[in-house]
């Protein structure tokens, strides 16, 4: 696949969602940033800032299809690990060392919370998330691991066949409230949405075009029933139709990506903005709102929102350009040894069919 200008822009517009949502309301909220108050204007708008995570799940789907697409098990895996571990230890490390250094004292790292962390499984472990924003990387993890399974038992010609039904299947396991199998709950009707676009781009016919409208369907209605971080206070999310607006700006965005003009248009740093995107929302959470306490207060707090801003922008691009380039390398035998030969060794058996 084509690297697409316009696709790097949208995962930058999504990182950025994320960190406008808890830089100007919800770590307020949560008394996580306690050196400012609200901003009441910007605070409100904030509060759809969450959807975010609802992009990048779409545009995670939309770009995965073509990753796996007539792929190898071990191609894929592969090229999964290395673009979603090394920036993430990275960001895992730094954030450590932020919060035992300038973190408030109730703030701790265990042994075992650190290294649980690791492993990125820490939810399914038992293990709290040294940054809240780590919850997004299961769901990330789940879904490549099904897309691999799937590549492993050779069914790649397949794939656009099980995505089309995906929906349907998501939307039968919430009638019957079955909400923790695996790759089928809520969120997913997202990474669905974007697979769905990516097969419109190769082929448009009405049963995709069907199962398209059904995972918006989907992606609406699991965001106005949602989520259990809310608590009882629905007043913290915006309104339900603000709320349908901004997801069915989410497809439109992937209808116009899909025309040839929008497809082969150059956009000035859309591949390095794009780079930064995932250890931008590594990184801003927790180091940038210890930031923010020790040096915002309301009188200043434009200036060092902008500071902090920045300087996670400059942590993302010492990232991308020390561990995820200059170390590639390193990751690419790494990742043979510990991932590609063993699921190399499956492949070449298949001795389970």
């Amino acid at each position: 696949m084509r690297r697409i200008a316009l696709l790097d822009y949208a995962r930058f517009f999504a990182a950025m969602m994320v960190l406008v949502f808890h830089y100007w309301y919800d770590a307020i909220r949560h008394g996580k940033i306690f050196s400012i108050s609200y901003t009441p204007v910007i605070s409100t708008i904030a509060k759809a800032g969450y959807l975010g995570v609802e992009f990048f799940f779409m545009i995670s789907g939309y770009v995965i299809f073509f990753s796996a697409n007539q792929k190898t098990a071990v191609a894929f895996a592969s090229a999964r690990a290395k673009r979603l571990y090394p920036a993430y230890w990275s960001a895992l490390i730094l954030t450590t060392v932020v919060i035992l250094s300038w973190g408030e004292p109730s703030q701790t790292v265990t042994w075992r919370q650190f290294l649980g962390n690791l492993t990125m499984l820490q939810s399914r472990l038992g293990i709290e998330h040294i940054d809240v924003v780590y919850w997004t990387l299961h769901y990330e993890l789940a879904f490549y691991a099904c897309i691999t399974l799937i590549l492993l038992v050779g069914l790649q010609r397949k794939l656009p066949t099980i995505i089309t039904f995906w929906p349907l299947a998501i939307l039968l396991v919430s009638w019957l409230d079955q909400w923790e199998v695996p790759v089928l709950t809520g969120y997913y009707s997202y990474f669905a949405a974007g697979a769905l676009f990516a097969i419109r781009k190769e082929e448009k016919n009405n049963l995709n075009l069907l199962s398209l409208c059904l995972a918006f369907y989907c992606c609406c209605w699991f965001a106005l029933g949602q989520p259990q971080w809310i608590d009882t206070e629905k007043w913290l999310l915006p309104g339900n139709m603000v709320i349908i607006a901004i997801i069915t700006l989410f497809f439109v965005f992937f209808h116009f990506l899909n025309s040839p003009g929008w497809q082969q248009k150059d956009l000035p740093l859309a591949g390095l903005l794009g780079a930064l995107s995932y250890p931008i929302y590594l990184l801003h959470n927790e180091i940038g709102v210890i930031l923010l306490n020790h040096w915002a207060t309301d009188s200043n707090k434009w200036f060092v929102y902008l500071l902090v801003i920045a300087c996670i922008i400059a942590l993302a691009f010492l990232v991308h350009k020390l561990v995820e380039k200059r170390m590639a390398g390193l990751w690419e035998r790494f990742f043979r040894f510990v991932l590609a030969k063993p699921i190399a060794y499956l492949e070449s058996k298949r001795f389970w069919i």
